[in-house]
């Protein structure tokens, strides 16, 4: 089991609504640059545990 903070929790639960709302499974930056300018914290988290991908 992981263990996550509320915070990234909240983060994540966002993204996945994002990307509910689209037909395509990946979420382009521009859609969730203020969620990443106002949690950075979160987003690592989420990275280190691999529950988000991040490509460049």
């Amino acid at each position: 089991m992981i263990i996550i903070s509320r915070k990234a929790r909240k983060l994540l639960k966002s993204l996945l609504d994002i990307r509910k709302s689209q037909e395509s499974p990946r979420i382009k930056p521009e859609q969730y640059e203020k969620l990443i300018d106002e949690q950075g914290e979160p987003l690592g988290e989420l990275v280190y545990h691999n529950l988000l991908i991040i490509s460049v």
